[in-house]
């Protein structure tokens, strides 16, 4: 009986020894790894994905991609997301300084007036066609927006400076145009896809 009482003493003996022994490693592998796992913690923070819908990212994207080569001019750019892809809008308004005539005259005393203001607004909108096409291009957008075009997607319109509701022009399409018919007839189909962001 004291033999065993003897070994029991031994074998608690070498346990407490044992876990004397483990414990300033445990302690030594805290001090290492609890920096480690803060540090690793802190720097996995800007790597972590965050949810937004595709019109905060469009928004977001034309925001940072877009510029306005003529800050006197002010520009309102927006990204209309629809019910679909398809049906999904970059719309554009422009506000432009109008020549102080009927801009369907087209005599000859106002003819070359209205040519070189009809010459402006259409470089505008080829500046504004390569935007799009450009930003339609991107691998982030091609992979969210696959379908896109400039002629489906993107919609142009011209109003004047310093009446915002009156139309001059429309280019959609891929187009512009400028008589009062037509754009009549394009304005009827943008502005259920534009919804309130058509000013009249």
């Amino acid at each position: 009986m004291i033999n065993q009482e003897k070994r029991v003493t031994r074998n608690n003996q070498k346990a407490v020894n044992a876990i004397g022994k483990i414990i300033p490693f445990l302690s030594a592998m805290i001090v290492v790894v609890a920096p480690a796992l803060a540090a690793e913690k802190q720097a996995s923070w800007s790597d972590q994905t965050t949810q937004i819908s595709y019109k905060e990212y469009f928004d977001l994207l034309i925001a940072t991609k877009f510029q306005n080569l003529n800050p006197a001019e002010p520009i309102s750019i927006e990204f209309v997301p629809n019910t679909s892809a398809d049906d999904a809008l970059i719309f554009i308004v422009r506000p432009v300084v109008t020549p102080d005539f009927d801009l369907t005259d087209e005599s000859s005393q106002k003819g070359d007036i209205l040519n070189n203001f009809r010459s402006n607004i259409n470089k505008q909108a080829t500046s504004q066609l390569a935007f799009g096409r450009k930003l339609m291009n991107e691998k982030s957008v091609l992979t969210r927006w696959p379908r896109a075009t400039v002629e489906r997607n993107l919609a142009i319109r011209f109003v004047k400076a310093d009446n915002a509701r009156e139309t001059v022009a429309i280019t959609t399409g891929g187009k512009t145009v400028f008589e009062k018919s037509e754009i009549a007839a394009e304005t009827a189909l943008l502005k259920p896809r534009t919804g309130e962001l058509w000013v009249e």
